[in-house]
């Protein structure tokens, strides 16, 4: 099916109070890596974002998730700020993207600087309970 469609899939499975990213299939994934967080929890997989933890936003964030249910999917806009307008900026492909950031410079901003926002569909599967 991902061959089909365009974006990131990944399938968590809730346990434990949690989500775990068991499997996926990634193309265009911004500032993560799918190798590092398989087998992740959900608070793993987001300690490299700065501040939100203690501001307790990944706890209410957790919580919603957990309480998609099945035939009700929901959505939510992810946003960042990148220096390029490339699709794949995983830490994998840092050498192709993070040298462009070199080249920022107050009377350049406005030119290099791009505004990535993504549109995340969750949707509770049937048969395992799991989300994607």
């Amino acid at each position: 099916i991902t061959r089909q469609t365009q974006g990131d899939f990944a399938v968590l499975d809730q346990r434990d109070d949690n989500l775990w990213m068991d499997a996926g299939m990634v193309t265009t994934q911004a500032d993560w890596s799918l190798d590092f967080d398989i087998g992740m929890n959900f608070f793993e997989w987001h300690a490299p974002v700065p501040k939100a933890h203690e501001m307790g936003i990944f706890q209410r964030a957790l919580k919603f998730l957990l309480n998609v249910q099945q035939g009700s999917p929901a959505r939510r806009l992810n946003w960042t700020m990148t220096v390029n307008p490339l699709l794949d900026t995983s830490p994998e492909n840092y050498h192709k993207w993070g040298v462009m950031k070199k080249d920022l410079r107050l009377e350049n901003v406005g030119q290099m600087m791009h505004l990535r926002v993504e549109l995340q569909t969750f949707f509770r599967l049937p048969r395992s309970n799991a989300l994607v």
